[in-house]
């Protein structure tokens, strides 16, 4: 980490874990979290006495603040002037958490964050929209809670938005299935998150989120699903996308629901080539590209997940 904040190299969420933060041995895109307070600067950095506990002293022009920054270990930590956390997942000692803890102790201080994920020692960018790729979890605790809130909030601002889906077509926006299922997701876990684990949220938003939630959940299974019983790419359409064998993942319907079943009935007819692999999605979609789609390895070892699931 360095003196103004930045976490360059950081394996989680083991010790011997891939970096998920790289930019130490490349550049910043390849995956850091900085944290500094706006238009200020480092007054004092130290160890909290016999500690691995870190303690930064910031001053801006409108306030101070202190940062306190640790890597607790274990199913439940102490954590200096915030008590014992408790790790989600249960008793694992092996796991460890990195906690970012800023208070402001003078006037009134910005707080200005960047945080890049790479997975794979920096090779692999992972998808993320809208906090809708539920493959980029954060862990369901205190800590976490604010920053999911607020991409739950952004989320509901946008929640009639189409886009061009996970792959980023370059075609019109559209209402993806295999989006509009991650927003329904997103909704879902916002919920448990308040039900299951007890994280606060106002009883206005908690009725927001569980309306939405089974609101968008009507509406995929709606307009998502073809005359065939498979789902679809987008709402209207008829073709079939690689996508759609992710969602059983999400808890949306098990992987031998009638209309997964015909989904891959669809993609083996549609996609699958003869050499057993899988691209994407046929151009003549939402691609919006003249030529042909190559396989896609990944879309292969989904299909093969959506065989064992269902036997």
């Amino acid at each position: 980490m360095t003196r103004e904040g930045d976490i360059g190299w950081l394996c989680t969420p083991r010790f011997d874990s891939d970096a998920l933060f790289t930019s130490l041995l490349g550049e910043e895109r390849h995956g850091h979290w900085s944290l500094r307070i706006a238009d200020g600067e480092v007054v004092s950095r130290r160890y909290l006495p016999g500690t691995m506990v870190l303690e930064t002293q910031w001053r801006s022009p409108t306030g101070a603040a202190t940062v306190i920054e640790l890597l607790p270990i274990g199913a439940e930590r102490e954590v200096p002037s915030h008590g014992p956390v408790a790790h989600p997942d249960g008793a694992d000692a092996d796991l460890s958490d990195l906690i970012r803890s800023v208070t402001c102790i003078e006037g009134e201080v910005e707080v200005v964050q960047e945080l890049v994920l790479r997975f794979e020692y920096g090779a692999a960018v992972p998808w993320v929209r809208r906090a809708e790729d539920v493959a980029l979890r954060l862990l369901v605790s205190r800590w976490s809670w604010p920053p999911q809130k607020a991409l739950v909030r952004f989320t509901t601002a946008h929640v009639d938005d189409p886009d061009q889906g996970i792959w980023e077509m370059r075609g019109e926006p559209a209402f993806f299935t295999h989006g509009r299922v991650m927003v329904w997701a997103t909704f879902d876990r916002a919920v448990r998150a308040v039900t299951e684990h007890g994280l606060p949220a106002s009883e206005e938003e908690l009725a927001e989120w569980t309306r939405l939630r089974d609101r968008v959940r009507a509406e995929v299974l709606e307009k998502g699903v073809g005359p065939d019983g498979a789902f679809t790419q987008t709402y209207g359409s008829t073709e079939v996308d690689a996508s759609l064998l992710q969602i059983p993942h999400t808890g949306f319907l098990p992987a031998d629901a009638p209309q997964m079943l015909a989904t891959v009935d669809r993609i083996e007819q549609d996609l699958r080539t003869e050499d057993g692999l899988l691209p994407r999605y046929r151009t003549r979609g939402q691609d919006g590209l003249p030529g042909d789609e190559h396989p896609f390895l990944v879309c292969g070892f989904w299909l093969v997940q959506q065989y064992a699931a269902t036997g």
